[in-house]
């Protein structure tokens, strides 16, 4: 993986979002049962062995919203499941299925969910969305969020991990870059040097730090300190105020940055994906919507 990525989530949170699923009973019930046209669907697809896949993936993809190229033996328990269930106990003497057979049964489970898998397409839609969606908050985590919330409410594949850190990078970066240059064209370099200033450590700790402080007490020489701090830094509030809105910020967008400035001077806290519930159809963000 290129270390220049993001990282957003915990190598757990990766593992519950793209790992093999690994059913229960009563989900292997639910997952692998057919509706009428599914059935129908799945008898047409020839061999013993491409039926079966074709199930598999039918309720993985119910599950997570996402093909897995595993074999047969890598699955046995649900394989095994599907041959009782639906095949009277037949042997399956092949241990995976040829590229074309596992291709043309992921664009029919896709045609049977009414879910998009071109990932040229899928990605496409997502950097316009993030284009949009950046503007109200530039949190990676929360973006994340919301492209799992948006391939959902839209019926779209999930993307790989490593695709979706470089189309989140790639919209910081170039928001980053549109503030980069307002803040080149409407700064001056006196108002860089007070910015400068803030981020110099003063009596072992940084300026910014002692700003954020509230006073220990309500003793003179505490309040005289404060009333000196709003005097050096009210030309700073006057820059800000008049910067601002040329730079078409959100609220929650000032306030990430803002906490981005405070994470300069104290190590950040790990703000993790929501969890989610041990049960597999709980716990994953694309719970089994198709099972009746």
């Amino acid at each position: 993986m290129n270390n220049k990525r993001l990282k957003i989530l915990s190598n757990s949170e990766i593992n519950e979002l793209y790992e093999l699923p690994q059913f229960s009973h009563s989900e292997q019930e639910s997952y692998f049962s057919l509706s009428k046209k599914e059935y129908k669907t799945m008898t047409s697809r020839g061999s013993l062995a491409s039926k079966v896949h074709f199930i598999l993936q039918l309720g993985y993809f119910k599950a997570a919203s996402q093909f897995f190229n595993c074999r047969f033996s890598e699955v046995k328990k649900d394989i095994d499941y599907i041959l009782q269930e639906h095949f009277n106990d037949a042997k399956l003497n092949i241990k995976n299925i040829s590229k074309e057979t596992r291709q043309s049964n992921q664009k029919l489970i896709a045609e049977l969910l009414g879910y998009k898998i071109n990932k040229t397409k899928i990605k496409r839609k997502l950097s316009e969305f993030l284009r949009v969606k950046i503007q109200f908050q530039n949190n990676p985590i929360y973006l994340f969020q919301e492209i799992l919330s948006y391939l959902d409410q839209n019926k779209l594949m999930l993307l790989g991990y490593s695709t979706l850190q470089d189309l989140i990078g790639d919209a910081i970066s170039k928001e980053e870059n549109r503030l980069g240059m307002l803040l080149e064209k409407y700064f001056m370099k006196e108002n860089w040097e007070i910015i400068n200033g803030m981020l110099k450590m003063e009596k072992g700790q940084y300026v910014l730090t002692a700003l954020a402080k509230d006073p220990k007490s309500f003793r003179h020489n505490q309040i005289t300190g404060e009333v000196k701090k709003l005097h050096d830094h009210q030309r700073f509030y006057q820059i800000s105020k008049k910067i601002l809105p040329k730079l078409k910020l959100s609220n929650q967008n000032i306030s990430y940055y803002a906490s981005l400035a405070i994470h300069c001077v104290k190590p950040p806290q790990a703000h993790p994906i929501k969890s989610r519930d041990q049960s597999y159809a709980r716990r994953h963000k694309f719970p089994g919507r198709f099972v009746a």
